[in-house]
């Protein structure tokens, strides 16, 4: 054998104990020394976890980002995308249309109700 092969022989070894050792403290739980000691071991095994999820979801963000920078870079295929991205939506707005009752939007002369508009008409305004 030569060093190498004894090095990762040691610290297999290692971690073999190290999981036992959890395992074991995993059986006994009640025992402040377990508490105290190795939560950090357990901490540890957890915090590497979310440090990969945390580096999964920035490099899923940063290739969706750059992806989307290219697809608007190109006046063609950003044209093509805007079409078919109104064509969705407009056959979505018609398959609302049956449940949702425009005739009040259609009419309406505004959106916004404004408290200080008058309706009446008065000779006096015309002079």
């Amino acid at each position: 054998m030569n060093e190498n092969e004894k090095q990762t022989d040691v610290l297999n070894d290692i971690n073999n104990q190290f999981k036992e050792l959890i395992e074991l403290i995993d059986k006994e739980q009640d025992s402040s020394f377990s508490i105290e000691y190795f939560d950090r071991l357990r901490n540890k095994k957890q915090n590497s976890k979310t440090k990969k999820k945390k580096w999964f979801i920035i490099c899923l963000i940063l290739l969706i980002s750059i992806s989307i920078y290219f697809i608007l870079s190109n006046d063609e295929l950003s044209y093509n995308i805007y079409f078919t991205l109104l064509s969705f939506i407009r056959l979505i707005l018609i398959r609302i249309l049956p449940f949702w009752d425009w005739t009040t939007i259609y009419t309406s002369q505004c959106f916004l109700n404004n408290p200080f508009y008058n309706n009446s008409f008065e000779l006096t305004e015309c002079n």
